[in-house]
C-alpha cells in the first residue's frame, strides 16, 4: 500500500538495458481507487449558433422576402403605367428575385451543425457562398445595365436613331453572372468548400482540475479561402465601380420615371458602406460564432433591404402621386432634360428608343407612344 508519509518502490528501472520491471508481490492501491493521471485531459464543447438568434435573423429575411414579392407584385399589377413602364418592368423583375437570392443567403448562412447533420455541411458551404454572389449580381448587376441604356441613349451626339431593347439589358446581366458562375465553378472544381473545426479558448472545468474544456466549432475552409474570397471581392469591387461611373454620367436625366441613377448611386454607396464595414468587422473582431452570424446578416440585410427600398419605393411614390393619370398612362406635368438638345424617347413592349432633335427653343421634351 501506499504510504502517506514515504515512497513505496513500484518497479525498478535498468538503465543499461532500459528495462523496466515492476513489484508484483504486493497490489498497489492507489488514493481513490484510481490511478493518478500524469496530464491534462481535453473534453471538447461543440458550439453553434444559438437557436433564437438564427430563428429572429430567418424571420426578419422572410419578412425582406416577403416586402421584396410585394414588390414584385406591385411592378406587375402597374406594368402598364408609365412610371413602370419605362423602368422596364422585366428587369426590375431581375433585380428583386436577386434580393431575395441575398435574403436567402442570410438564413444558409446560419445553418449550422446544430441545426443541420454535418455531412451536409459542405453542401451548405457552396450553397451559402453562391446564393450571395449570385444574388448580388443579378440585383446590382441589372441596375447597372438599365443606367447603361440611359447612358448611352443621352450621350448619342449624333441623330441617329438609338435603338435598346429589353434583351440587350439581359445580355448584358447574363454576361455579368456567367463571370460569376465561371468563378464559382472553377473554385469548387479546383478547391472544394470543406469544414474544419475552429477552436476557441480552452478552460478547466473547474479550479486546480485537470480536465480542460476546449471549445469548437465547425467552419467552411478550403486550402486557398482567402484568394478565392479576394477574387469574389475584386470582382465584386469593379462591379460597382462601374455602376458608379454610369451613375455619375447619368446624373443630370431628371426624368424620374427614366432614371434611376440618383437611387442606383445612393444604393451603390450603402453597399460599399456596409460591405466594407462587414468585411473589417467580421475578419478583425472575435465576436464569436453568435456574433459573427449576426455581423454577417445584419450587413447583408441592410445593404440589400437598403437598396431595394431606395430603388422601389420613389416608383411607389410616383404612381401614388396625383401628377400621374392611370386612364392616359402620362404625367399631367412636364419633365425637362439638363441637356441642349431636345429628345423623343419612345418606349414600346420591350424596346427603349431614343431620337434627337433640335427644337427651335433648344429645350426637350419626353413623348409616351
Amino acid at each position: 500500500n501506499i504510504s502517506s508519509i514515504g515512497l513505496v518502490t513500484v518497479g525498478l528501472y535498468e538503465s543499461d538495458n532500459q528495462e523496466i520491471t515492476f513489484n508484483e508481490t504486493e497490489p498497489l492501491t492507489w488514493p481513490g481507487d484510481r490511478v493518478p493521471i500524469d496530464g491534462f485531459e481535453n473534453q471538447y464543447l461543440e458550439r453553434h449558433i444559438s437557436l433564437s438568434i438564427f430563428i429572429a435573423m430567418s424571420a426578419l429575411a422572410v419578412v425582406g422576402t416577403i416586402t421584396a414579392i410585394v414588390f414584385l407584385i406591385l411592378n406587375f399589377t402597374h406594368r402598364r403605367l408609365r412610371v413602370i413602364k419605362m423602368s422596364s418592368p422585366r428587369v426590375n423583375n431581375l433585380i428583386l428575385f436577386g434580393f431575395m437570392l441575398c435574403f436567402a443567403a442570410v438564413i444558409a448562412f446560419g445553418m449550422d451543425n446544430g441545426i443541420v447533420d454535418k455531412d451536409y455541411l459542405p453542401t451548405i458551404c457552396t450553397v451559402r457562398i453562391s446564393l450571395l454572389s449570385i444574388g448580388f449580381t443579378l440585383s446590382f448587376g441589372a441596375m447597372f445595365a438599365k443606367t447603361w441604356r440611359v447612358h448611352i441613349i443621352f450621350t448619342n451626339k449624333t441623330t441617329t436613331k438609338v435603338v435598346i431593347k429589353d434583351t440587350s439589358l439581359f445580355g448584358l446581366t447574363s454576361l455579368l453572372l456567367v463571370i460569376d458562375l465561371i468563378i464559382l465553378a472553377v473554385w469548387i472544381a479546383v478547391d472544394p468548400l470543406t469544414i474544419q473545426y475552429q477552436m476557441f479558448q480552452s478552460y478547466p472545468s473547474y479550479l486546480g482540475s485537470n480536465v480542460i474544456i476546449q471549445p469548437r466549432t465547425l467552419i467552411c475552409s478550403c486550402r486557398h479561402m482567402s484568394i478565392w474570397l479576394a477574387v469574389i471581392y475584386a470582382y465584386k469591387f469593379l462591379l460597382l465601380v462601374f455602376g458608379t461611373f454610369l451613375a455619375w454620367e447619368t446624373r443630370t436625366v431628371s426624368i424620374p420615371e427614366l432614371n434611376d441613377s440618383r437611387h442606383i448611386g445612393l444604393a451603390i454607396y450603402n453597399a460599399v458602406i456596409f460591405a466594407t464595414i462587414g468585411v473589417l468587422v467580421g475578419q478583425l473582431t472575435q465576436s464569436g460564432i453568435d456574433g459573427s452570424y449576426i455581423i454577417i446578416a445584419a450587413f447583408i440585410m441592410i445593404c440589400t433591404i437598403s437598396s431595394m427600398c431606395l430603388f422601389f419605393i420613389p416608383k411607389i411614390q410616383l404612381i401614388r402621386s396625383s401628377n400621374y393619370s392611370v386612364l392616359s398612362m402620362r404625367a399631367l406635368g412636364q419633365s425637362s432634360l439638363r441637356r441642349p438638345r431636345s429628345s423623343v424617347l419612345r418606349i414600346g413592349n420591350d424596346t427603349a428608343t431614343a431620337k434627337k432633335q433640335i427644337s427651335g427653343s433648344g429645350s426637350q421634351k419626353i413623348e409616351q407612344s
